[in-house]
């Protein structure tokens, strides 16, 4: 018992050592920028209410909002039928070098994305897909789910697939009448895990969009960062504005989360039962 106690007491203290720099953002949107320069810092200060949003609203912050919610949903739903493709050819079918591809695959995965940024560069400038948001939602298809695919449709017994073949179902019935239903779950943690990964994404935003109209969230993010320290008149950063954009920008990543955070566990962790 008391070893149980023990790893609660780790637990809580290490979740509270994570999550204190959120309760600190969320708090400091709130706050004047008097009361985020007081030290030591606090929570709850006097003076507290929502006018760092409303400065926020200065920005085209919704423009941004939508660009990014564009970009994250058609990525995660292109990755999420390419990943569940592949993982079922993998898993089901039959054919030859599939275990060499496979690892060919997985060694693949091991490259560091820096090092595919300028080659990936070159293929969408060659495309014409500069400067629109293809040129983001295409690369944010990620076939890094492939792998948990794979092992999650290997759980679902052959013989779901085989009565359906009987009935005289083709691959394309198997796929949308078998195996969707059946992994619900490692589709909803492959949408959560795609669409955190698109939403939050930078690098590659910044290298391919080129016009303002085109920014996604973190790229304005990082706009209001930089006017709010580099042409503030009297030379203090404007820390509540910064704060307040960060809390917003995170806002959406929480929601999807949590909406579909019963189903994500069960997708990396659950199993099939015949």
């Amino acid at each position: 018992m008391k070893q149980n106690k023990l790893k609660y007491v780790f637990v809580i203290i290490f979740a509270g050592i994570l999550i204190m720099p959120i309760i600190w953002m969320v708090a400091g949107s709130f706050q004047t920028r008097d009361a985020l320069l007081r030290m030591p810092p606090r929570i709850i200060t006097e003076g507290m209410g929502i006018f760092n949003y409303v400065e926020m609203l200065k920005y085209p912050i919704f423009k941004w909002t939508l660009n990014s919610i564009i970009v994250s949903v058609c990525a995660s739903v292109g990755s999420c039928v390419l990943n569940l493709m592949a993982g079922y050819a993998f898993a089901k079918m039959k054919f030859k070098g599939k275990e060499i591809i496979f690892t060919i695959f997985l060694v693949t995965m091991l490259t560091p994305g820096q090092i595919t940024l300028i080659p990936s560069f070159l293929i969408i400038k060659n495309l014409g897909l500069y400067n629109s948001l293809l040129a983001v939602i295409l690369p944010g298809m990620s076939a890094f789910s492939v792998f948990l695919c794979r092992q999650y449709i290997e759980k679902i017994p052959d013989e779901f697939f085989a009565m359906a073949k009987i009935d005289g179902a083709n691959e394309a019935q198997k796929f949308f009448r078998i195996l969707i239903p059946l992994a619900a779950p490692v589709i909803a943690t492959i949408l959560v895990m795609n669409f955190i990964g698109n939403w939050k994404n930078f690098l590659w935003p910044m290298i391919v969009l080129s016009d303002e109209k085109l920014h996604t969230l973190p790229m304005g993010v990082a706009r209001v960062l930089h006017q709010q320290v580099a042409f503030r008149e009297d030379g203090i950063p404007g820390y509540g504005v910064m704060m307040a954009t960060a809390a917003y920008s995170f806002i959406p990543m929480l929601i999807v989360f949590i909406t579909a955070q019963r189903f994500y566990l069960k997708g990396l962790f659950g199993n099939i039962k015949g």
